[in-house]
């Protein structure tokens, strides 16, 4: 069974971990960063009001790390999706798009809607974000997706 908590400072080593997973860091084309300053990064982004970040579970294991940014604007991104390889190509991605969906609606944002952004090499994103009914509406050197709830 898939569930969704907030993250809590002893989650960091699990996002770190997570993004030094090759084909994660290929996805998300992550830099190579030391692992102090993603701890630090974390950290910040933990305190920070216009965020909120969140864990994926599957049954009692951490699967993967939402993050959500825009609370104190007028619309919400989901700005970080990643599952760990393990637990790829099981729902949880899907799973967690639609728990922001829920979000959103629950802190007002369901006239705006919900924005995702990709590359377009992501694959796997594009797919589940059309799939859940986004639409691709800008492409540049990525893709931008809306959904109005």
């Amino acid at each position: 069974m898939n569930s969704v908590r907030p993250m809590q400072e002893f989650h960091i080593n699990f996002v770190i971990d997570l993004l030094l997973e090759e084909s994660v860091k290929a996805a998300l084309h992550l830099e190579d960063a030391p692992r102090k300053s993603r701890e630090k990064s974390l950290r910040k982004n933990l305190r920070d009001r216009d965020e909120a970040n969140f864990i994926l579970y599957r049954g009692a294991d951490p699967a993967g790390w939402l993050k959500l940014n825009g609370l104190e604007g007028d619309m919400l991104w989901i700005s970080s999706l990643a599952v760990h390889p393990m637990y790829q190509r099981q729902g949880i991605g899907s799973f967690a798009v639609r728990y922001a969906e829920w979000y959103a609606r629950e802190k007002g944002f369901g006239r705006m809607g919900m924005g995702i952004h990709t590359t377009p090499d992501n694959l796997p994103a594009r797919a589940c974000y059309e799939v859940l009914g986004y639409t691709l509406t800008e492409e540049t050197h990525q893709l931008t997706y809306i959904k109005r709830l």
